[in-house]
């Protein structure tokens, strides 16, 4: 979130597989179950909600002004299993309803290191290209 919070401070942000929740109220706990005990130092022991929701990429891009001027790539595996797709697809939605341009896709995976192995190249192929490196 802080590309997101400080894009004043940023030219670009590229992320696989980010913990994009739009309502962590909703069975949150449920979702990330096994990653809630590395979440926990972020966000408290039980997660404070208020916070995550104020750190919120959709609360960030709702408010935050700056956002059309960063680099912003993000991508997803269609069978992510923390559900994690469907936050990011709907963080794209938010992006393109708000014209800030970005880059998403949804490839095919789940959620893991081979998934990131398998699309790394792309997010450094974007981040050369928002840095001018190459053409």
């Amino acid at each position: 979130p802080f590309a997101f919070k400080y894009p004043q401070l940023f030219h670009a942000v590229a992320v696989h597989q980010a913990a994009v929740v739009e309502n962590p109220a909703r069975g949150f706990a449920q979702a990330v179950g096994p990653l809630l005990g590395r979440m926990t130092s972020a966000f408290g022991t039980p997660p404070d909600l208020a916070y995550w929701k104020a750190q919120s990429p959709f609360t960030l891009a709702r408010k935050a002004t700056g956002l059309s001027r960063l680099k912003i790539y993000f991508d997803c595996g269609t069978e992510d299993d923390y559900g994690f797709n469907v936050g990011a697809k709907a963080l794209d939605e938010l992006l393109t309803s708000r014209k800030i341009p970005h880059e998403f896709h949804l490839y095919p995976g789940r959620h893991g290191w081979l998934y990131v192995a398998e699309h790394f190249e792309d997010s450094l192929e974007f981040t050369s290209r928002a840095f001018g490196l190459t053409k």
